[in-house]
């Protein structure tokens, strides 16, 4: 009998199915005799295996289907260097690398893996992958550019995911995330262009650097996540698709550029109980058109919000005492910014309403405080408006602008067309604005609104002439 098919008969039982190759194996046997099919549909492997053996899969398989480990029990490693320079190993764990590059579709991995190593599975060619329930480290970067990876299920036993684990698939498209998870690390699924939605679960408490940046979510809502307190540098920036993002009050520790170049923002929520809104926070989220700032900001950061040029008002927290460089920069629609509950004027770094035509915006301050911003830099080259008006004037002789009640309705009538009406409350709230009207009168039904005090501000269409106006409305 010849030798080598002695070897296949006493020391490695194989089986030929019509889904592929199935071995019986003792560890180290599989390296040592090379038997693998570099091209099949299934390899089904039973036994026990070591590092040198994943190894060597990874070497001498060139097309495969499915890799099928469930019969196999991974055990500890010593011997010469394989796969990431591994000398060593422990028992149920997939060393760094070792299945870096594989070219199999599918793998069913062994039920008692407890560890995944860095870069386990970096490049491979896997369709989908389901890591085993006992697992509970994963490494640095281990299912990282992976090209043709789609579906991504972490088991309940994993509480952090790692740097880098899904950085650059791009034909990721879903992902199951464990209930228990605490945290989500940095770039770990940066560059998932095909990524739209993800269910972040309510345990985590931190998201890295760059977590998500670059990828294809449309939307994202953490506002279950009451555990949430850091969200790291740039962690949704350049996602060009999202629309929508809500971040939970108590996500205080906000790095920068969370939203940088989102650019098809259109409804945010910041943390209420943030403090700072940091540098490049929503810079170039051109298509959003109002933004509601936490109530007790005291610092908007460098080019925060810088490109938005969309929002028309604005409204000031009362706690605000700084404002830096360029934050509020090409915000070329801007045409009210209300400051009523300021108790001090804001000191400001440089170029803070850069592109603005403040000359065609109103700021609404309070009366005690209007001789200040009136003196100060940037703050004076607004049109400024008290937020309780004394005068009560009906008609303005020049734009030929009334305002008045019928009954609960506030009519604006003009001799030229009106771009715009706001209703504010005494406090400066706004009630409601109608944009755009392209007509003469505009109606404002206000009997959903209590108290008999209000303000009125029109913005002619032709040369965006505003006029402020408070009115009486009868009991």
């Amino acid at each position: 009998m010849p030798r080598a098919l002695l070897i296949l008969l006493l020391t490695l039982v194989t089986a030929t199915t019509v889904r592929g190759q199935s071995y019986y194996v003792s560890r180290g046997q599989l390296a040592k005799e090379r038997v693998l099919p570099a091209n099949a549909s299934t390899i089904t492997i039973n036994g026990s295996v070591d590092a040198s053996d994943l190894d060597y899969m990874t070497e001498a398989i060139e097309s495969l289907g499915t890799l099928n480990l469930s019969g196999v029990t991974v055990v500890a490693y010593r011997g010469k260097r394989v796969g990431a320079n591994i000398t060593a190993s422990a028992a149920n764990t997939l060393p760094a690398g070792i299945f870096a590059g594989l070219k199999a579709s599918h793998i069913i991995l062994p039920a008692s893996l407890t560890v995944i190593g860095d870069g386990a599975f970096m490049e491979s060619q896997l369709v989908d992958i389901a890591l085993p329930a006992r697992v509970k480290t994963v490494g640095r970067a281990a299912l990282s550019r992976c090209p043709n990876l789609r579906e991504v299920t972490i088991p309940a036993s994993v509480t952090a995911l790692p740097d880098a684990l899904l950085e650059g698939c791009e034909a990721l498209t879903d992902i199951s995330l464990p209930a228990g998870l605490q945290t989500i690390g940095s770039r770990a699924m940066l560059g998932c262009t095909s990524l739209t939605g993800i269910s972040v679960p309510a345990s985590v408490t931190s998201i890295g650097d760059e977590a998500f940046a670059l990828s294809g979510l449309d939307a994202i809502d953490l506002s279950k996540c009451s555990g949430l307190r850091t969200i790291g540098n740039r962690a949704f920036s350049t996602c060009t698709h999202l629309e929508s993002a809500t971040l939970p009050s108590s996500a205080t520790k906000l790095g920068e550029g969370i939203f940088f170049e989102c650019q098809a923002l259109t409804a945010v929520k910041l943390p209420s109980e943030a403090v700072t809104i940091p540098p490049l926070t929503l810079k170039g989220a051109d298509n959003l058109s109002a933004i509601d700032l936490p109530e007790n900001v005291e610092t908007i950061g460098t080019l925060a919000m810088a490109g938005m040029n969309s929002v028309e008002a604005v409204t000031l927290p009362g706690t605000l005492t700084h404002i830096s460089d360029g934050a509020f920069e090409g915000w070329t629609s801007l045409s009210e910014v209300h400051a009523n509950d300021l108790t001090t004027v804001p000191t400001l770094g440089e170029d803070i309403w850069g592109g603005v035509d403040q000359s065609r915006a109103t700021l609404y301050v309070p009366e005690e405080m209007e001789n200040t911003f009136v003196s100060t830099p940037q703050w004076q080259e607004f049109a400024i408006s008290q937020s309780s008006i004394t005068r009560l004037p009906e008609l303005d002789s020049e734009s030929r602008i009334t305002a008045g009640f019928e009954g609960t309705t506030l009519v604006v009538t003009t001799t030229e067309p009106l771009q715009s009406v706001t209703l504010y409350s005494l406090d400066g709230r706004t009630l409601a604005r109608i944009a755009d009207s392209g007509t003469e009168t505009v109606r404002i039904d206000t009997s959903a609104h209590s108290g008999h005090f209000f303000i009125a501000r029109a913005v002619t269409a032709t040369d965006r002439r505003a006029v402020t106006f408070k009115l009486m409305r009868e009991p």
